[in-house]
């Protein structure tokens, strides 16, 4: 009996021990879970990155939803699941992220428990080109120092797809001319532009202007092209070139993504539109040009000033006939390449150098007169010399005289231009 009584003992000391780890066991991984950060991260949107050529920059909420601090944390964001569509980049003002390879990794360092920091780590942009649908996915993982509460929720992935971008009209011009070889009164210029299109969809009815300092005219009068004139009236044969300055042509073609229409032919010289020069050109000097493009709607159109449509042959046959003999020899395409257009510039400007000009009253009246007063203020200062009153009345009469003779010929230029 004794011995029964023993063995009892025994095991029910046992079974004390037992129970007491078992609730051991139980209870010291709840406390640990109890004392652990809980990382998580989600996004700004829903859909997270739909891109177009403009780009898009992913916002991130980075949280601890745990019931203890979490120290060094970081984000890493892999994008090496994207294609070769995606331009990726991180924003200039984006601080602690950086990007290495084919990841960006940013420094969030130390969460308090329910605190939500938002992080702007990642710029998506869809090239050049790039076909609307999927462009792959990015995957996202949070980590810090401490176990995580949670870890199966620590990494995410959202997808990226490019959307229609648009048409993205480019323009490009040259020079008219060099310093070594200026323009004067009577000569042309070809006026040399391409228009492209860097966009992922076709533009069609867009227009162009060109835009000419004073002294130079648009030569040609193409019957479907408006032109500006801020000098009405002007006549293009007169000698003086005070108009039109400013033409624009709504073009009768569809350009595809990445094509290009130039509106001259390297080959044989032909140029859709000249300027001419007159003799109010002023000069020697750098004068500035502009060729501008815009889509239907776009174009804004300056106030007060008079506006025509050309009485000679068509643009629309012109262009399309030097489209079709740029196509042919593949010139378009090979030269929207070698000018490496820049997408967001529909503003090209361009320049000619012109001659001295010694046959315009009104051009050279100023000089002459800064001759005058230079000699009398060098006269003072060299020599001490004061200019008695004498000097100063055959000034004002040499000035008053060319003031006089400038406004007389401007009258009679624009009495000639008005026929």
């Amino acid at each position: 009996m004794s011995r029964f009584l023993a063995a009892r003992t025994r095991i029910g000391t046992v079974a004390a021990v037992l129970a007491l780890v078992a609730l051991t066991g139980v209870a010291t991984p709840a406390v640990a879970a109890d004392n652990q950060p809980d990382l998580f991260v989600s996004f700004d949107r829903d859909p997270v990155a739909e891109i177009d050529n403009s780009g898009t920059t992913v916002g991130m909420y980075v949280y601890n939803y745990g019931s203890a601090p979490a120290t060094g944390v970081s984000v890493t964001l892999d994008v090496s699941g994207l294609s070769d569509a995606v331009a990726v980049s991180v924003p200039d003002w984006s601080d602690g992220c950086k990007l290495a390879g084919k990841a960006v990794t940013c420094t969030v360092g130390q969460l308090a428990v329910d605190q939500v920091l938002t992080v702007y780590p990642l710029e998506l942009a869809s090239r050049k080109g790039a076909r609307p649908g999927d462009a792959g996915s990015v995957t996202v993982t949070i980590t810090g120092t401490e176990d995580d509460a949670n870890p199966g929720d620590n990494t995410t992935t959202f997808p990226v797809t490019v959307v229609p971008s648009g048409p993205d009209l480019v323009a490009t011009a040259e020079d008219l001319s060099t310093e070594r070889t200026p323009v004067g009164p009577g000569d042309t210029a070809a006026l040399k532009a391409i228009v492209g299109n860097e966009g992922d969809s076709a533009a069609t009815d867009f227009t162009f202007t060109f835009s000419l300092p004073a002294g130079a005219v648009v030569q040609e009068r193409y019957q479907d092209c408006t032109y500006t004139d801020y000098w009405p009236h002007a006549d293009p044969g007169d000698t003086y070139a005070y108009g039109p300055s400013e033409v624009s042509c709504v073009v009768p073609l569809t350009l595809e993504p990445g094509e290009a229409l130039v509106l001259f032919d390297e080959e044989t010289g032909e140029a859709a539109f000249h300027a001419r020069f007159g003799r109010n050109l002023s000069g020697p000097e750098r004068h500035s040009g502009l060729f501008t493009v815009a889509l239907a709607g776009e174009l804004e159109a300056a106030k007060g000033v008079q506006r025509t449509k050309g009485t000679g042959p068509s643009f629309a046959a012109t262009v399309k006939r030097m489209q079709a003999a740029a196509g042919k020899r593949g010139d378009a395409g090979k030269r929207i390449a070698a000018q490496e257009l820049d997408d967001s510039d529909n503003y090209a400007d361009f320049s000619f150098w012109s001659k001295k000009n010694t046959l315009d009253i009104s051009v050279t009246a100023p000089f002459r007169y800064a001759v005058v007063i230079s000699a009398i203020i060098v006269g003072f200062l060299v020599w001490g010399e004061v200019p008695d009153v004498p000097m100063l009345i055959g000034t004002v009469i040499i000035i008053a005289t060319g003031i006089y003779t400038f406004q007389r010929e401007r009258r009679l230029a624009l009495a000639r231009a008005k026929g």
